[in-house]
């Protein structure tokens, strides 16, 4: 039974793992095909400037610093960033349950997979819950995540990728 656990719970936390890389992934694309989008009020030291050598490596370093400091936030700001600056929707359902997954993600990782009050707010979990993911909860979060990614990315290619003629 531990065993079974131990795996539920490394899918779960290495298939969160690709979702976040798949955002930030889809955050690099998007503002590297449209730089003017970042925002104007990022600093950057003279000495990066000078040690990037030309102008394309100035707005990866930008991109970069972007995407470092969203990924820094709570799931729940992701969303909103993702929403109100990328234009990018989600689905009410798929926010509770990929900010679920994040709370769940945390605790696995960083309360010996007992649940927290953050936890507890989005979820039936009470804190002080030892969480115990199961393979069927593992492959619901997978097809939930596989779902809501083919979704944004379909969103950002007809808003950004596909090249409108005028």
């Amino acid at each position: 039974k531990i065993y079974r656990t131990q795996i539920s719970h490394s899918a779960s936390l290495l298939g969160y793992s690709y979702f976040e890389v798949f955002l930030t992934d889809l955050v690099r694309a998007i503002y590297s095909l449209n730089p003017k989008m970042l925002p104007g009020d990022k600093q950057i030291k003279f000495s990066e400037v000078v040690k990037a050598n030309e102008f394309q490596s100035v707005i990866n370093l930008m991109i970069n610093k972007e995407i470092l400091s969203l990924f820094y936030g709570s799931m729940e700001e992701i969303i909103k960033y993702f929403e109100a600056k990328l234009k990018l929707n989600w689905p009410e359902q798929s926010k509770s349950q990929i900010v679920m997954a994040s709370c769940v993600r945390n605790c696995i990782m960083h309360n010996n997979s007992e649940a927290d009050q953050r936890l507890a707010q989005v979820s039936e979990f009470k804190v002080g819950d030892k969480i115990k993911l199961d393979a069927s909860d593992v492959n619901d979060y997978g097809v939930m995540a596989r779902n809501l990614a083919y979704e944004l990315y379909e969103q950002a290619k007809q808003r950004y990728f596909e090249k409108k003629v005028v």
